[in-house]
């Protein structure tokens, strides 16, 4: 990439999950969640330093799970005491992106049924300077979106969508803001962790735009829809309450 201030960048690609569900019926409580995420991708900048920085080689790596989206089994109620009467109501909440600055271990990107190892990125590291960081932010719906499924909804396996409604401008750009920095200047004068900040963020400013572009054409390429998620109630029972041991 002909990006001035970036002087590397390498992508990681995890893709592919089928649309997840749940068996007939649960043991636990109205909260049973599923999430699926479709895509996870791990890009790192390898920045050129300037300034303060000069000659310091900085690395910027991110972390992104792109269209993910969870459903939250909300109430299940049979007015009647029978299943035809039977309405669930679910929780649905879709979203863009869950953006990290952090180290994510490859090997657990693969591994789509549980969340991939993340850890605080090491940024800089010389013999006298060391700069840890790690930043998160969440483009997405904050609150979830009530589905309502009726008896004949479930039987037919009807089949109900919500959107993203919450966007953001610049990816990359939002997560600078959320970022935390633990600085190490062994021998160095009171007052430059400050200034290494100063110089840190002034470093990563202009490249975000261009890999807020990165990310879009890469998620073009892969002809991924994202910001939608389709629902889907598969069972319902009504029976009598029982206490159980």
């Amino acid at each position: 990439l002909a990006v001035p201030g970036l002087a590397g960048l390498t992508a990681s690609l995890a893709i592919g999950e089928p649309p997840q569900h749940m068996p007939w019926f649960a043991i636990g409580d109205h909260n049973k969640i599923v999430r699926t995420a479709q895509t996870r991708l791990a890009l790192e900048a390898q920045l050129g330093g300037k300034g303060l920085l000069s000659g310091i080689a900085v690395k910027l790596p991110l972390y992104l799970e792109l269209a993910y989206a969870e459903a939250k089994l909300a109430s299940v109620s049979c007015p009647s005491g029978r299943e035809n009467s039977a309405v669930v109501n679910v929780a649905a909440r879709p979203g863009i992106a869950d953006l990290w600055i952090a180290d994510v271990d490859r090997a657990s990107m693969r591994r789509f049924d549980r969340s991939p190892d993340i850890s605080r990125a090491q940024l800089v590291r010389t013999p006298v300077l060391k700069v840890n960081g790690q930043a998160h932010v969440e483009v997405g719906n904050k609150t979830p979106s009530q589905l309502r499924f009726s008896y004949a909804d479930i039987r037919s396996g009807k089949i109900k969508q919500v959107s993203t409604r919450n966007f953001t401008e610049s990816l990359v750009g939002s997560l600078l803001a959320d970022l935390e920095l633990d600085i190490q200047a062994a021998g160095l004068k009171l007052g430059l962790p400050e200034l290494v900040k100063q110089a840190l963020v002034g470093l990563m400013t202009p490249v975000t735009k261009p890999l807020d572009n990165v990310v879009y054409t890469l998620l073009e390429a892969l002809g991924l829809k994202v910001g939608e998620a389709d629902i889907r109630v598969h069972g319902v029972k009504c029976q009598r309450a029982v206490l159980i041991q």
